[in-house]
């Protein structure tokens, strides 16, 4: 669930994998839109059957069933980065960011350990 309103954000086709989440409007450097995300227990985690790349973590394990996030791709140049405090995830845009353009984040790939990752089965 979205907190704020500033970022119109639509599901696309992607050039980079599957279907990318791209900006309606032009959205300025440093502006920011949070969400409210709901958290899954490690515990419960382990326990759900169900398509589990429907789900993230930062710190957290996020359910983004019903969050657009779900389509952010990767990029080694970036265009947004994010913040989190508890459920609140803080999406922001390191960059101005054009009309019809993709929302990358980079997944934290550079070595053994991922920063932003999608749990997968």
């Amino acid at each position: 669930m979205s907190l704020n309103d500033r970022f119109n954000l639509s599901v696309k086709k992607s050039k980079i994998n599957g279907l990318g989440l791209f900006s309606e409007q032009k959205i300025n450097k440093d502006e920011y839109c949070e969400y409210i995300l709901p958290i899954i227990e490690e515990d419960e985690w382990d326990n759900l059957v169900e398509d589990k790349e429907r789900f993230f973590f930062f710190e957290s394990i996020y359910d983004l069933r019903e969050c657009k996030l779900k389509y952010l791709n990767h990029s080694e140049n970036p265009n947004i980065d994010y913040d989190e405090v508890g459920n609140k995830v803080r999406i922001i845009a390191l960059e101005d960011i054009r009309h019809g353009e993709e929302l990358t984040i980079d997944y934290g790939w550079d070595g053994e350990e991922k920063r932003f990752k999608f749990k997968t089965i």
